[in-house]
């Protein structure tokens, strides 16, 4: 006989209870652990054919941002200025940024001159740190001649 007096339907068994508040903590601990080292591409407003490099390195960089679009247009944070204009307002922009660092973005086709002159301009103004950006290609043990041969790939 049982404790509690007679029995006739046998005693209901409970449901296993699963825990998942543990489970729960550590997928949100997951969660902000990717999202805080996960690193977010910057893409520019102009479409670019950046020049490609295999020993470049990933940096970031809180300076102006200068960009040459493949007719030869200068934008300076995103706005278009005249060839007259240049020195002017990368000067000012430069003053108002946080440091003087210049990112500099220049489509592949673009005359070498016209990075030059910017680069030129750079040095003028005591930028502090010059960025060039490229496409980043992977590594590679044979000799990449064929990319020297033109300016772009035509398809």
């Amino acid at each position: 006989m049982n404790r509690r007096g007679l029995s006739f339907g046998g005693e209901k068994k409970r449901a296993p209870l699963v825990n998942v508040t543990s489970l729960i903590d550590a997928l949100f601990l997951l969660l902000i652990f990717f999202m805080v080292s996960s690193t977010f591409r910057d893409i520019p407003g102009i479409p670019l054919d950046l020049p490609e490099a295999r020993t470049g390195e990933a940096t970031r960089s809180q300076g102006v941002e200068v960009q040459i679009d493949g007719a030869g247009a200068v934008r300076i944070e995103g706005r278009i200025i005249g060839d007259g204009e240049v020195a002017e307002r990368l000067a000012s922009a430069l003053d108002a940024a946080s440091s003087r660092d210049l990112v500099l973005r220049a489509d592949r086709g673009v005359p070498y001159g016209k990075v030059v002159f910017v680069m030129d301009l750079a040095r003028s103004l005591r930028v502090s740190r010059l960025v060039v950006a490229t496409e980043n290609l992977p590594p590679t043990r044979e000799k990449d001649t064929d990319r020297m041969d033109s300016p772009r790939k035509e398809e």
